[in-house]
């Protein structure tokens, strides 16, 4: 569900916590409780996610960049929150290893300023999100920013693009090559990586970064 607008991503690792107040904070549990995200927008658009009481990634930015006309809009002030939904449905799988797939999370809707809306979903594995303009009008996306903090620098298995040299040049690739084992410190910060990339978190807990309804629009590439 998660639907990225841009291809530079910033992919970080943060060792110390941020800080930020607690006065304007929206959390969305999983079905079982067990998966916690939370959107904070004192200021701009923050997100965290815990997992089982146990903090998986720190305050980390998002946001949407836009603009009409040439002028830039606001999409970082949030105007009003949806009560939070349970979906619980099982989807037909055409290509898959089981002909039926369980759609079950609990969902809201977040209205921003600009004519836009931030949708989330939380489900018992996994956590998602997607900007969507309801506006008519045509409207250009600047930017997007998607940082993942991670909690502790974790093992992490990467995809980087074959092709070498300048960022223009690593886009020519074929979305083909064996992953990388290294710690977060470590991500070569020249090369670009594709999707899906591996976490491991420790004690069993694994994370995986990934994106989907990519429909004529770039795929996002962590750096």
């Amino acid at each position: 569900m998660k639907k990225l607008f841009l291809a530079f991503i910033a992919f970080v690792v943060c060792i110390t916590a941020m800080a930020t107040t607690k006065t304007h904070n929206l959390t969305i549990s999983s079905p079982d409780g067990k998966l916690v995200f939370t959107l904070n927008y004192d200021r701009n658009l923050r997100y965290r996610i815990n997992y089982a009481d146990k903090e998986l990634i720190k305050w980390s930015d998002i946001g949407m960049q836009i603009s009409r006309n040439g002028k830039a809009i606001n999409t970082q002030r949030v105007l009003k929150t949806s009560a939070t939904k349970t979906i619980n449905q099982t989807i037909d799988a055409v290509v898959y290893k089981k002909s039926h797939v369980k759609d079950h999370y609990n969902t809201t809707s977040v209205t921003l300023s600009g004519n836009m809306m931030l949708d989330i979903r939380v489900y018992d594995d996994g956590a998602a999100w997607r900007f969507r303009s309801t506006s008519d009008k045509q409207i250009t996306v600047e930017n997007e920013t998607v940082d993942f903090c991670f909690a502790a620098d974790y093992d992490i298995w990467t995809p980087y693009v074959r092709s070498k040299g300048s960022f223009e040049k690593q886009f020519k690739n074929s979305f083909e090559n064996t992953y990388t084992h290294e710690k977060l410190s470590n991500l070569d910060p020249k090369r670009l990586a594709f999707l899906p990339i591996v976490i491991d978190a420790g004690n069993g807990l694994k994370a995986v970064i990934a994106e989907s309804d990519l429909e004529n629009y770039p795929g996002m590439y962590p750096i």
